[in-house]
């Protein structure tokens, strides 16, 4: 949406072209237009006695940048989908210090977690956008343990865990 401003002295009526075949009576319109694109917005100024002005401008019309992204997470590997509108950079901080210019990267962490990732997009305009999440690295475990028969003690067994994504342990 663009919003004209007239400037305009002793004008009684006003005729807008907008340039993609809409026009408008008002004196200072709103319009939105369908696409970006430069379009050239003619006002016409017709004063108290008839006579009339007319002036002819180029508008460029562009839409916003808009960051947003999705997140698969396997283990410590994190697949970061950039979804982001109308965006020409990307820079990632990925909340363990670390950060990336790639569109779409894979991050890993260094361990499981939950980690604030902030995406800033750049638009061709040099417009930015923010967008953050709350990313939970989280790697899936099941309990496992071998064990051992010390062949000279028939009662001593040896146990060990073995996943190394096991936070504590409770023997019973």
């Amino acid at each position: 949406t663009v919003t004209f401003n007239n400037l305009s002295d002793n004008g009684a009526s006003y005729n807008w072209d907008f340039g993609d075949g809409n026009t408008s009576t008002e004196e200072s319109p709103e319009h939105s237009y369908e696409e970006p694109g430069e379009y050239e917005v003619q006002l016409e100024v017709i004063g108290i006695v008839s006579d009339t002005s007319t002036v002819v401008n180029t508008v460029e019309v562009t839409c916003a940048t808009i960051a947003d992204y999705d997140f698969e997470t396997d283990c410590t590997s994190v697949t970061f989908e950039n979804t982001s509108e109308n965006a020409i950079a990307y820079y990632w901080s990925f909340g363990d210090k670390s950060d990336s210019e790639e569109a779409s990267p894979v991050h890993e962490y260094a361990a499981p977690g939950t980690y604030d990732v902030y995406l800033t997009v750049q638009g061709v305009l040099g417009d930015e956008d923010i967008y953050f999440q709350q990313v939970e690295v989280v790697c899936a475990f099941a309990a496992a343990f071998a064990s051992a028969q010390d062949s000279l003690n028939c009662q001593l067994y040896q146990f060990s865990q073995e996943n190394p994504n096991v936070a504590s342990l409770e023997w019973d």
